[in-house]
């Protein structure tokens, strides 16, 4: 049965359910089946697909002399690695790297070419760029941001590259310029920057030698990519945590206290760097210098050294080629991987200047071939194509927009890339027939934001009711044996579909 079929269904059965709990119970199987759908139907950009926008430079021709810093402005970025979308407000927040800062952009901004950040943190401005301010770390400074992390209440955390720590910030979307992180974690304060472990050992339980990826599931919980110490770390409830917290799991190492330097294996990473969290609660890492991706399956209930479950980018799990031609399966420093609500697994093939999308990853292991590439024609390519809308010269962290862009920071080319589906809109039914004055009209979106319906005849248009991706619209008071009914979706960036359906009044027999 279509998932379609089945939340109408029990949006039906919820009039004829004879209890209360009952109606609750439809209710929230109506709900999961409309979030499935939303997601199910949520299209993808194509192969080799165009940018829709740009960030960090005015045009998409527009390119960083690499090794040469440009002033720091509030349009500008200094070859950004992180960036991260608020769940709760839409803002696009970017770690500017080489600028020792992170940028906020407006959810309306983040969407248009060229556009300047509203906020900044870890400078007092739009114009210093010096780690920590020219001083010593505090908790209103920054020594090179590397990726980004939101949770579910809108709390952002970085790594905090050189100064071996991760920062919290509570409610992100409204901070002032140059505000300070309510929250450190991996130094005993927010003027301590002791690296973790030291070079006989290189273990230690509660400090990081080398943070970099970050990510927070459902529960919560935060993990972080301890990159030196060849481990990913867990937090339960990392919120409430602060200073030297012991960390509630560790995975690539058997134990806190253990350091093992061992090529790839199912248990062991040889270069972590950037990870994320599925949809299904599981934990993604790219194991960036075995050039494959690893997947742990029920992360917020690993033990310490568990395996992992999948793996991408190797035909197993003790393999660890250092570099192939490129294909549609294989990577060549894959630093980056972002897991999207819909399943697909996009990985920043970093080296082979490409972005690759895997559909419905946590299915599949092994050599499998992506399906979908950006940044090149296709599967094979690997150059340094000049810069464009469609070129990807160091992809780094990419981040989910609320409507499903992927938003790529691109590294050397100093901007955050914007991929988009089409926009389009339409009704299940372009004629629908009642015999009654009213009737309901469904229908389907991507790429928008918003979809809104208008009765020829009943005034202007109205926001239709639903999910975007699935929408719906009642029509009342129906006078015509035909009423014409437009609709049209719109994105963030002003780019619209439209469609038309038609409501015919079928006379009653007498």
């Amino acid at each position: 049965m279509e998932i379609l079929t089945v939340a109408y269904y029990a949006e039906r059965w919820m009039f004829l359910a004879p209890t209360s709990t009952m109606k609750n119970v439809l209710l929230f199987c109506c709900s999961f089946s409309l979030l499935s759908l939303s997601t199910f139907i949520q299209a993808e950009p194509s192969n080799f697909a165009a940018g829709r926008s740009v960030l960090g430079r005015d045009d998409f021709l527009g390119d960083a002399t690499f090794g040469v810093p440009v002033p720091p402005t509030a349009t500008e970025f200094n070859f950004p690695e992180g960036v991260a979308v608020d769940p709760t407000t839409g803002k696009v927040f970017v770690a500017d790297s080489e600028n020792n800062r992170i940028l906020r952009f407006s959810s309306t901004n983040a969407y248009r070419t060229g556009a300047a950040a509203e906020g900044v943190l870890g400078q007092d401005n739009f114009i210093s760029n010096d780690p920590n301010q020219g001083g010593s770390a505090a908790a209103d400074t920054l020594s090179y941001p590397l990726m980004l992390a939101f949770d579910s209440a809108g709390r952002l955390y970085v790594t905090d590259w050189e100064n071996f720590r991760v920062l919290r910030y509570d409610d992100a979307s409204n901070k002032a310029d140059g505000d300070a992180a309510d929250g450190v974690l991996g130094q005993v304060d927010f003027t301590t920057t002791v690296q973790g472990g030291n070079s006989t050992v290189m273990a230690d339980e509660l400090k990081f030698a080398s943070p970099t990826g970050i990510a927070v599931d459902a529960l919560g919980n935060l993990w972080v990519a301890d990159n030196a110490q060849e481990r990913v770390v867990r937090y339960d409830n990392a919120a409430t945590k602060n200073g030297l917290a012991t960390p509630d799991c560790v995975v690539g190492q058997v134990d806190l206290m253990t350091f093992d330097i061992d090529t790839a294996a199912q248990d062991k990473f040889v270069d972590p760097y950037g990870i994320s969290i599925g949809p299904d609660g599981e934990l993604w890492v790219a194991d960036a210098a075995a050039n494959r991706v690893l997947r742990f399956d029920n992360a917020a209930t690993l033990m310490d050294g568990a395996s992992a479950s999948g793996l991408l980018g190797q035909d197993d799990f003790a393999d660890d080629v250092l570099a192939l031609a490129a294909g549609p399966n294989n990577f060549y420093n894959p630093y980056y991987v972002t897991a999207a609500p819909n399943g697909t697994v996009w990985v920043s093939d970093y080296t082979n200047v490409r972005v690759l999308g895997f559909r419905n990853a946590a299915t599949k292991s092994g050599l499998v071939d992506a399906d979908v590439v950006l940044g090149h024609p296709n599967f094979t390519n690997s150059d340094h194509r000049p810069s464009d809308q469609r070129s990807l010269r160091g992809p780094a962290q990419i981040a989910i927009g609320k409507e499903g862009s992927l938003l790529v920071a691109v590294y050397d080319q100093s901007r955050v890339m914007r991929f988009s589906d089409d926009v389009t809109v339409s009704a299940i039914k372009r004629k629908i027939v009642t015999k009654r004055k009213r009737a309901t009209i469904r229908g389907r979106s991507s790429g928008a934001n918003r979809v809104e319906v208008q009765i020829v005849g009943q005034g202007g248009y109205k926001n239709a009711r639903g999910i975007v991706s699935i929408w719906k619209a009642k029509t009342k008071k129906l006078t015509r044996r035909a009423t014409r009914v437009k609709i049209r979706a719109i994105a963030f960036d002003g780019f619209t579909a439209t469609s038309r359906a038609k409501v015919i009044m079928k006379k009653k027999r007498r």
